[in-house]
């Protein structure tokens, strides 16, 4: 990462990678970005973590509340 006229190294957290431009990370799977670091998402019952690896959604018949999947009715 250039800052002015100087390079800076790119620091990278515990449970993140380098990005493919190499000027910023990105969380593992399983982790969600918090400020300067990678956290375990808590995925709850009736839930699983989408595409990204980095975020969850709730199973068919359940929708998102706050931090929970409750069921559609």
């Amino acid at each position: 990462m250039k800052r002015a006229d100087a390079c800076a190294p790119v620091e990278v957290p515990v449970n993140a990678y380098l990005d493919s431009t190499g000027k910023d990370w990105r969380c593992e799977r399983g982790f969600g970005k918090e400020n300067s670091a990678c956290v375990a998402l808590n995925v709850p019952t009736n839930a699983y973590l989408d595409y990204s690896g980095n975020e969850w959604r709730c199973m068919g018949g359940y929708r998102k509340q706050g931090k929970s999947c409750l069921t559609d009715q």
